[in-house]
């Protein structure tokens, strides 16, 4: 059997460790996954789904353009059971609107790893419970190729 990693989960892998700046100054590659939203703003704004923007348009894949992490919920096709470098969009927080996004990694023990941005503040892998998971996603085929 033949894995193959998707191209924007190879994108992503090589931003890990990026983090945001204290103070003043800004991470220069968080600022562009802000801008691939229309976000000019500083390295402290939330970016989950900015960097996951980022990554899919970097691979040729059109994301949701939207900073809100619960807009993948509305992009591409619902999956029941994940592979790896699907989307993943999890609860967070009180309020409706809000949430978190990346690229799954891998699932068992209750806990799923995630491959994202603004997790402790840098782009890396970190661990959510499972029982937080509101779906999983994959680019669907439109009339211009994947989404």
């Amino acid at each position: 059997m033949k894995f193959t990693i998707p191209r924007w989960t190879r994108i992503a892998l090589a931003h890990i460790g990026e983090s945001e700046v204290a103070g003043a100054a800004n991470n220069r590659w968080v600022v562009d996954c802000l801008k691939s939203v229309g976000i000019d703003g500083p390295d402290e704004i939330a970016w989950c789904s900015a960097s996951l923007n980022w990554c899919m348009e970097a691979a040729g894949k059109r994301g949701t353009g939207s900073a809100l992490a619960k807009s993948w919920m509305r992009w591409g096709k619902a999956m029941a059971i994940p592979c790896f470098g699907c989307v993943v969009v999890l609860k967070r927080g009180k309020l409706a609107w809000q949430g978190h996004c990346g690229q799954f990694i891998d699932a068992y023990g209750g806990k799923i790893y995630v491959l994202g941005g603004n997790q402790s503040n840098r782009f890396g892998v970190s661990t959510y419970n499972l029982s937080d998971l509101l779906g999983y996603r994959w680019p669907i085929a439109g009339r211009k190729g994947l989404i």
